[in-house]
């Protein structure tokens, strides 16, 4: 399991593999509604959670 992990880790690094989570920074379970997530857009749900990213700089909205 651990060399998988290391594998992932140097394709993740390189670029070789997709972020899927459109660059994610927070993330909670689709069954909860935390205060924070109610101000922002999902980017991604996977595995039963939803992933956030930054807004882009500028974005007041």
């Amino acid at each position: 399991e651990f060399l998988l992990a290391l594998a992932a880790l140097c394709r993740a690094l390189c670029g070789a593999e997709q972020d899927p989570t459109g660059g994610a920074t927070h993330f909670h379970l689709h069954t909860e509604n935390p205060d924070w997530a109610t101000r922002e857009t999902p980017r991604a749900l996977a595995g039963g959670h939803l992933f956030y990213a930054p807004r882009e700089a500028g974005h007041h909205g």
